[in-house]
């Protein structure tokens, strides 16, 4: 629960010391190891910290082997699949784009399969919410990947899947800060990837609560803020106020390099949207450096 605590706060290195202590404990404890505690609950939720830090080639291991410890218990469950995410986000970072692939087309499916069975029985915003972004992951995968098809089908499932538990009445645990910072993070990407839905504004007034709200609640420089700046600046730069688009752009990716350090993936999206910012305001040689840096980032990734 600490280490969970932790990560909400955006300290994912005391986050990955206590589950690796939790781990240990769990593995040298002979009463524990009696009544076979689920050890692969902990390393799906090391793996998943350790993709947000960049730690792609350690996390894959540790994901491979929780879903393979999960799948002999007989325990397959909702986690899985965002643990089978998080393994395939790795794999992409580390250019294993068939790997990817593969896990995404298994988790996408399985994920409208197993909702749609389980739907009764547990937490069906909890559900939607995950099943969501793990949808939205594949579709940026996919984006990425120029399948800009199957990103749009992945993004539309995500947002059909998504809405219904957004507008749903909020209960005690979605008003926290936390929790309604993410509800609006969530929907805001959602509009921004399904322009089409967005009619009047919604991605940008959702982005704007979600960032004022990871403010307040874990600081500027967390990387829960960095990503809303970033998204908040491309949406402004896609209105045509590219002055002011640079400003939000550069203060995301100040406050990235400064929650994940120089050299993480995220730094290199942060470059790369900069660089486009920078490219419309007519800096071209301001922006070919920062394309420059993401590359080199990219190619650290790959090594």
């Amino acid at each position: 629960f600490l280490a969970q605590l932790r990560v909400t706060q955006g300290r994912l290195l005391e986050a990955t010391l206590l589950w690796g202590k939790a781990l240990a404990i769990c593995l040298d404890d002979p009463i524990i190891a009696k009544f076979r505690y689920p050890i692969y609950a902990d390393m799906e939720n090391l793996g998943a910290v350790l993709v947000m830090q960049g730690q792609h080639a350690q996390s894959a291991i540790i994901l491979s082997r929780a879903i393979e410890l999960r799948r002999l218990a007989k325990d397959e469950d909702y986690t899985e699949l965002s643990a089978q995410s998080y393994l395939a986000q790795a794999q992409a970072f580390q250019n294993n784009n068939k790997m990817a692939q593969e896990i995404f087309s298994e988790t996408t499916t399985r994920c409208g399969e197993y909702y749609r069975e389980s739907i009764a029985s547990l937490d069906p915003a909890l559900l939607d919410q995950n099943c969501a972004m793990i949808l939205y992951h594949a579709a940026e995968f996919n984006r990425r990947q120029g399948n800009n098809g199957v990103a749009e089908i992945l993004y539309r499932r995500a947002f059909a899947t998504y809405l219904p538990s957004y507008q749903a009445p909020p209960d005690e645990k979605s008003e926290l800060p936390h929790w309604r910072a993410r509800r609006h993070d969530y929907i805001g990407r959602l509009y921004l990837a399904v322009p089409s839905t967005d009619t009047g504004g919604l991605a940008e007034q959702h982005l704007q609560s979600a960032l004022s709200l990871y403010e307040s609640v874990y600081g500027p420089a967390s990387f829960q803020s960095s990503e809303a700046m970033r998204l908040y600046g491309l949406i402004i730069l896609k209105r045509g106020l590219t002055k002011n688009s640079v400003g939000w752009l550069e203060a995301a990716l100040a406050a990235k390099k400064h929650a994940l350090g120089a050299n993480h993936p995220d730094v290199a999206t942060a470059l790369e949207s900069l660089a486009l910012g920078l490219h419309q305001d007519g800096r071209k040689s301001q922006a070919l450096i920062k394309e420059a840096e993401a590359r080199r980032i990219r190619g650290l990734l790959i090594t």
